[in-house]
Parts: structure tokens; C-alpha cells; sequence
């Protein structure tokens, strides 16, 4: 009786050892001969077995499994042979998903990594108080007595500069000035020159490499000089790779910055201008709130009218937190998600569309012995498959559209950046993920049909071993939510764009050229404004320190008669002259303007806007006493209050002066009309060559800058624009795979109805009427959804639009009239089949 059993089970072992049961099968033999031989040699027969054994069996479920997955594949694809229409479609699906996937996730890759190319990046902070720029000496004054502070290194842009080597003169718009250790504190590669002593010398400069290229064409630029406004000379000491996009250390020419003495003698040692960033480098595992709180008065102990304590703000946040990017990074890292969801319910609403036609093959397979978990192994296979053979047709999508990427975001992304490493690894990942994510449901739902309905023909209900399940409207409600969410989204910060755009900032910026006040033109202001005013087709021109579109100067030190002692005001002021006022079209509404006659006599006199007259609280301020820095003046005029900050910013208070010294812009009105606008603009050159000759003649216009204000907002209407498109033309290849099941399964009863008399657009109707309601459904989640993020958005700005009904109606109407055509479309084949071919087997 013994004997028996045991080679039974021995018999038994060796036929279950290739289908991975061969361990419980030495279970089962060792209970066997404990049972019979003893438990002493039980243990003794199934170490030695083990050790025998275990090796062998390693190997034979390897090669099991890798025949298994060849099987797996080979199968896939006669099925993806088998229905060309479905996987062309579950593949255009998926490559569009993930193509938009990686674009976005390249683009906040980038965004991210903001600066932290630099080696010290953890450790780099830049002081700030209630202004950016910090006065000249605190630099030297932080690395000097605080040992947590390595190192402080200052840094700024001058205004545009003529650099002449010899030939041709260059108008360099990227000059900029920092101290010798620049190049230790931050990490930019040299192509020439050493790093430890490129800045060393007062007059030494380092080049980028497209600098180098400008002036110096292929030849060695190292030790050579170049002449800066005619004045004095440089020499170049080094040349670096040009600075990553995604910095914010943007230059062409970078000199120590002791030139400064050259255009600014007492500045970078006087502590109540603040013109200057302030970058340090922290000691390891110092804090910077420590630090910070060491420092906080530093520079209200050298000057009494600055009283902002000094805080420190981490290198890498300041382009996400203090720029504002963390915002549209989150924004369009939903959006790209949003999209893979959408590609991801489009193959599972295809994939088990599919299942009609694959009943009998699971059901053969089902009768011929293969298990559940088999199965569903299968379908997940070729889930994963086709993920990845998507994922290598995105990344062709997405090397193609790179280009017209680039422009659209205004990056410099190339091809090569797709395949590193860092790069493409997380994505293959991702592409798999979503191929086992998206496949589970139809694996599961396919592999628990039952075979006996399905070899009788009554189609996959038949074999489904629960009821009908309402997952395919749920996910094509999902699918159609995100996309109208992404319409709406798109139609609104179009509309917002647009009001901003077009929005009276009180400026008449219309045909206003804009020069850079060079310094013979200040020197001459009189005699060159005469000239230019008296050509044909100028109207007026003014000097002021910056742009109307943005003004960058904050003052401290305000004070006024009758102000509260408690007050500490901070305003924006302009430096500008005269003719600032008519230039710009803007209104007195108080008082009188500068005079135009002695403007060195004005200096102490001063213009408010109406918003500063508000918060100094007087009626009338005009003839009241008003002091700025120590200057004591009266206030002579009030202006209408008109917009110098973008939209998203309230009107703050401003200031109006007269300060030759710190002039950096020439506004310049003209009236092109009757004749052409480059006759005027020559005329300008013209007046340009007498008073600054050798000096480029280079030009903008304000409405140009007032349009790149907005810059960023007109750039995510293009990227929502894409991915709304992108977003709805997936969800409707997912509707497509929704209409061709329901139509799969009313085969037979379209029949039916054919014959007994229904009309072809009596069947469209009543198939449509069932996807209107999960359409409207869809509409129904994403409009609070679309409120909410538009909310959101427009806590950014000051003045916006009232948000409409017909922003969430024309949405609805676009997805409803896109998804009746898609099931239409696709129900017209059913309809218009002969019933004969339905019913033949009935």
C-alpha cells in the first residue's frame, strides 16, 4: 500500500514540475515519508532533494516563462493582425497620451531644475528685505565678519553698452558686473581661461561663448581687449558655455566688478542705493533663519531710512516661489497627468470594446485547461506591449514636434535631451506603469467571461460572471470631464489674455519708440530733444530711468508734512523730465508739471500719482512738503493714476522726479501718419548719429513691451489650446471604442428593428440618446471643476474678467456636437449592415 502512494506522488511530481507547483509538491512528498519512514528521514531526503533539486527547477521555470511570454507575444500580435482598426487606434491613443505626457514633463523637468546646475546650489541664498536689490557694500560687509557666511558675491546688469574692438561697433544688451569669486560661488564651464583668476584684475571680463563668436569670429579671444563706450578698455580672460536657459544668470559679458567705478564712482560704497543682488554661500549645516536673524539690521544700522529687516531666500526656490513658476509648473503637471488619464481610460474602454470579438478565443482557452491568472497574464502582456511600442512612437511624435515645442514654450530642448538617462528611465517606467495600470480592468473583466455562454454564441454578457458593470460610461464621463475642463480652462485664459492685452492702461503707448539714454544724448538733452522734436513726424520725446510698462525703482526714506511717525512708506518712483507727462499722454489732475527751463532747480520738486495722495491722507497735497532720501522738496503736481505694473498688481503709489544722473530710457512719439513709419524712424536715426555717433542705433516700441508683460499668459492660451485639442480628440477615440461595443452588442437587435421596420435614423437616435446623459454628466463635473481652477488662477491678477455663463455653455455644446459625430460615425456602420448578416445564425 506504501510503496504505491509514494511513487505516485514521485509520478505526479515530475509531471506538475514545468507549471511552478514543484514546491508544494515536495511538501506534499515529505508529509509522505515523515508518514512512512520517520521524521529523521524525511529531513535527510529533503535537504538532499532540495539541493538537487532546487537548482534544476530555477532553470526549468525560467525557460517555462520565457516560452510562456514568447507565447504571450506571438498571440498578441496575430490579435493586434487579427483587428488593425482597434489597435491602430488603442496605439494612436496612447502614443498622443504619452507624447503629451513627456513634452509637459520635459518642460517642468526644466522649470524644476531651475539653477541647480551649481555645484553649492543647496547652500546659495540671496538677501533680499522688502526690495530685490541690496545696497554695494553689504556684500563685502557680510563675508568679512560672519563666519557662516563662505563667501557673498554681488551682482548687476548695467544698461546697454557700445563694445567696439576695432571694427564695427556692437550694442551689447548683456553686460553685467559681479564680484572675483562669481566664478567659485557659481558653476559655469570654461572653455578658455582659469576660472580661479578670470577675475582678478579690475578691468578683466569673461565671454560666453556666443560673445566670443560676436566679436572675435574664430579666433582666440584670451588676453585680447575690447573698448566699452568709447572710454576705456577690457580684457578678456576667459570664455564660458553659455549659460543653461533655465538660469537666471543670463549674460554675454561678465566683468569684475570694480568696472562699476567707471559709471558709478560712489555707489558701490554708498548704503542707501539699492541697485544691487546679493548672493552667499552658507557654511555646511548652518541655517539660514539663524543667519538671517543675525543679519536682519544690518543695513537699517547703516542708513536710518531703510527699515526692512534682510531675510534670506534659498538659491533654488527663487524661481518657483519668488517668479511665480511653481504655479504653472503644478498647472501643467495636472494637465499632463489629466492627459495620460484620458489616453489610459481610451485603451480600456477600447481594449473591452475588443472583447466580442475575442469571446470564443478565451473560451477555447478557458476549456483547454488555461487558468484565470493565465489569462488575465496575457491580456496584461499585450497591455504592456502595446504601452511600449506607444512609448517609442511618442518619443518620434514628440522628436518632430520638438521644434514647434521650443517655440511655443520658449525653450531650447533638443533630441538628445530625451535620451538621458535621468530622462528617458523614468518615462519607460512610466510608459509600462500606465500599460499594467491600464490593462488590469480588461484583463480581469476578459479572463472571468464563462465558456459556455460564449461557445454558444451569446456573446460576452453571456459569459460574464456579474451583471452588466457601468465602469465604461463612468471612465468615458471621466475622459469628457478632463477634456471640457481643459476647454473651458482654455477659453477663459484666452478671454482673460485678451482683456489684458487690449486693457486702457492709461498710457498712450501706441507708436512710442523706445532708445537707451546713452550718455552724450543726457549730457545733451536739450539741444537733442529740440532736434529730434522738430523733425516731420516726432511729436515728443522724454528721458526717464525706466519703462512706464514696468517700473523696477522702490524708494524707502519718504516722508511728508503731517505724516504719522509710525509709517514707513515704500513707492515706486521714475526719474523723468518735463515732457515725461505729454509724451506718455498722462493727465494732471492737481498742480503743474516740472519746469522745463532749469531742471536742475526740480529736483526737489516732486509729482504723485493720485493713489499717493490717497494714502498720505491730505485733500490738496499739492505745496506740501515732502522729502525723499534726505532731500527736502515740495509736492508740485498730481497725476491721474495709470498702470506701470502688470495687471496682476494693483496701482501702487508713485513717485515722479527729476534725476538726470540715473536716465536709462529715451521715449519718443511719433505720428507715421501720410507717410511711412521708416521715414520717420530714419529721421530718428538721423539725430541719433549727430549727437551719438559711433553709437548703434537700436530701437523698440512700448507697445511691445506692455505686450511682453503678458508673455507668460499668452503662452499657456497656446498650451492649452494643444492640450484642450489633444485632451478631447483622445476622448473621443475612447467614445469610438464605447459606441463600437454598445454596437457590437445591438448587432442582433439592430437586425431585428431593420426588419421590422425601424428607420435608419429612428437606431441613431436611440443609440446616441444613450451617451447623452453620461456627456452631460460630464459637463455637469467639469464645470465646477473649470470654476475652480479659473478661481484659482486669477488670484494673480488685480483686474480680470467676470467669469460668463457662456464660457461653460460653449464647452458643453463643443463636446456634445464632437461626441454625437463620433457615435454617429461609428453606429453607421451597424446600421447601415444588411440584418441578414446579424441574424444568419439565429
Amino acid at each position: 500500500m506504501r510503496p504505491p502512494r509514494l511513487a505516485a506522488c514521485l509520478l505526479k511530481i515530475m509531471a506538475r514540475r514545468a507549471d511552478g507547483s514543484y514546491l508544494g509538491d515536495l511538501e506534499e512528498i515529505y508529509r509522505l515519508k515523515a508518514e512512512y519512514l520517520g521524521p529523521a528521514a524525511a529531513d535527510r531526503w529533503f535537504r538532499r532533494e532540495a539541493l538537487r533539486s532546487l537548482p534544476g527547477f530555477a532553470r526549468e521555470s525560467i525557460r517555462w516563462r520565457i516560452i510562456m511570454l514568447k507565447h504571450y507575444l506571438k498571440t498578441a500580435l496575430r490579435a493586434f493582425r487579427r483587428d488593425k482598426t482597434f489597435t491602430v487606434l488603442n496605439m494612436a491613443g496612447l502614443t498622443l497620451g504619452l507624447a503629451g505626457f513627456i513634452l509637459i514633463m520635459l518642460w517642468a523637468r526644466d522649470e524644476v531644475g531651475w539653477d541647480r546646475f551649481h555645484r553649492n546650489a543647496a547652500s546659495i541664498h540671496r538677501v533680499e528685505s522688502n526690495v530685490v536689490t541690496q545696497p554695494g557694500p553689504l556684500g563685502p560687509f557680510l563675508k568679512g565678519r560672519y563666519p557662516e557666511i563662505l563667501d557673498a558675491v554681488r551682482y548687476s546688469w548695467l544698461p546697454p553698452l557700445v563694445i567696439d574692438r576695432g571694427n564695427e561697433p556692437l550694442q551689447e544688451n548683456g553686460f553685467v558686473l559681479a564680484d572675483s569669486s562669481f566664478f567659485s560661488m557659481f558653476s559655469f564651464t570654461f572653455l578658455a581661461g582659469d576660472p580661479a583668476a578670470a577675475l582678478a584684475e579690475p578691468d578683466s571680463v569673461v565671454l560666453t561663448e556666443a560673445a566670443a563668436r560676436r566679436y572675435f569670429g574664430n579666433e582666440d579671444p584670451v588676453g585680447k581687449g575690447l573698448t566699452v563706450e568709447h572710454k576705456f578698455d577690457v580684457r578678456v580672460t576667459g570664455v564660458v558655455r553659455n549659460p543653461p536657459g533655465n538660469s537666471d544668470f543670463q549674460f554675454g559679458i561678465l566683468g569684475e566688478f570694480r568696472i562699476l567705478r567707471r559709471f558709478q564712482p560712489r555707489y558701490e560704497t554708498h548704503w542707501g542705493n539699492h541697485q544691487y543682488l546679493t548672493f552667499v554661500r552658507l557654511a555646511e549645516g548652518v541655517s539660514a533663519e539663524t543667519v538671517g536673524a543675525k543679519i536682519a539690521h544690518i543695513v537699517s544700522d547703516h542708513d536710518s531710512e531703510q527699515t526692512s529687516p534682510l531675510t534670506l531666500v534659498p538659491l533654488l526656490k527663487i524661481h518657483l516661489d519668488r517668479d511665480g513658476a511653481r504655479t504653472d509648473v503644478s498647472t501643467f503637471v495636472i494637465v499632463a497627468l489629466l492627459i495620460l488619464a484620458v489616453a489610459a481610460v481610451n485603451f480600456i474602454n477600447l481594449t473591452t470594446a475588443r472583447s466580442a470579438r475575442r469571446a470564443r478565443e478565451i473560451a477555447v482557452r478557458q476549456v483547454s485547461g488555461a487558468r484565470r491568472r493565465q489569462l488575465a497574464g496575457q491580456f496584461l502582456s499585450e497591455a504592456v506591449l502595446v504601452s511600449l511600442a506607444a512609448f517609442v512612437l511618442a518619443l518620434i511624435v514628440v522628436v518632430l514636434v520638438l521644434p514647434t515645442f521650443n517655440a511655443v514654450v520658449g525653450k531650447t530642448f533638443r533630441p538628445a535631451d530625451l535620451v538621458r538617462p535621468a530622462v528617458i528611465l523614468p518615462l519607460l517606467a512610466a510608459a509600462a506603469a500606465i500599460g499594467l495600470i491600464s490593462g488590469t480592468y480588461p484583463a480581469l473583466l476578459l479572463s472571468a467571461f464563462r465558456p459556455a455562454g460564449l461557445l454558444k454564441g451569446d456573446g460576452p454578457n453571456a459569459g460574464r460572471t456579474a451583471g452588466k458593470a457601468p465602469i465604461r460610461k463612468i471612465l468615458v464621463v471621466v475622459q469628457f470631464a478632463i477634456s471640457t475642463t481643459l476647454i473651458i480652462s482654455t477659453l477663459f485664459i484666452g478671454r482673460q489674455t485678451s482683456y489684458l492685452r487690449g486693457f486702457d492702461t492709461g498710457v498712450h503707448k501706441e507708436n512710442v519708440l523706445v532708445l537707451p539714454a546713452k550718455e552724450p544724448l543726457v549730457k545733451s538733452r536739450e539741444a537733442f530733444l529740440a532736434a529730434l522734436t522738430g523733425r516731420p513726424g516726432v511729436v515728443n520725446a522724454t528721458f526717464a530711468s525706466g519703462l512706464p510698462s514696468s517700473v523696477a525703482n522702490v524708494a524707502d526714506g519718504i516722508g511728508w508734512e503731517g505724516m504719522d511717525p509710525a509709517l514707513k512708506p515704500t513707492w515706486d518712483f521714475v526719474a523723468a523730465d518735463d515732457r515725461y507727462l505729454d509724451t506718455l499722454g498722462l493727465t494732471l489732475v492737481q498742480g503743474r508739471n516740472f519746469s522745463g527751463n532749469a531742471p536742475a532747480k526740480d529736483v526737489p520738486a516732486f509729482i504723485i500719482n493720485e493713489k499717493a495722495a490717497a494714502r498720505m491722507g491730505i485733500p490738496n497735497p499739492v505745496g506740501k512738503r515732502f522729502s525723499l532720501w534726505g532731500w527736502n522738496g515740495t509736492v508740485i503736481g498730481v497725476v491721474k493714476d495709470f498702470h506701470f505694473q502688470p495687471l496682476r498688481e494693483d496701482i501702487r503709489p508713485l513717485l515722479l522726479f527729476v534725476m538726470p544722473g540715473i536716465y536709462q530710457q529715451i521715449l519718443v512719439k511719433i505720428s507715421p501718419a501720410g507717410e511711412p513709419l521708416p521715414a520717420v524712424i530714419d529721421r530718428v536715426r538721423e539725430v541719433w548719429n549727430r549727437f551719438a555717433p559711433g553709437t548703434p542705433f537700436e530701437y523698440g516700441f512700448l507697445d511691445a513691451a506692455y505686450e511682453d508683460l503678458y508673455r507668460g499668459e499668452q503662452r499657456m492660451v497656446r498650451e492649452f489650446k494643444s492640450f484642450s485639442f489633444l485632451g478631447i480628440f483622445i476622448s473621443c477615440l475612447g467614445l469610438i471604442g464605447l459606441a463600437a461595443y454598445v454596437t457590437e452588442q445591438k448587432r442582433r437587435e439592430i437586425g431585428i428593428r431593420k426588419i421590422l421596420g425601424a428607420s435608419p435614423a429612428g437606431i441613431l437616435r436611440q443609440i446616441n440618446g444613450k451617451f447623452l446623459v453620461p456627456i452631460l454628466v460630464s459637463n455637469l463635473i467639469a464645470w465646477p471643476a473649470g470654476f475652480v481652477f479659473m478661481k484659482t488662477w486669477l488670484r494673480g491678477f488685480a483686474f480680470h474678467l467676470p467669469i460668463g455663463c457662456d464660457v461653460f455653455l460653449i464647452p458643453t455644446a463643443v463636446s456634445l456636437i464632437l461626441a454625437l459625430l463620433t457615435v454617429s460615425l461609428q453606429s453607421l456602420k451597424a446600421v447601415r449592415e444588411n440584418p441578414a448578416r446579424a441574424l444568419k445564425y439565429e
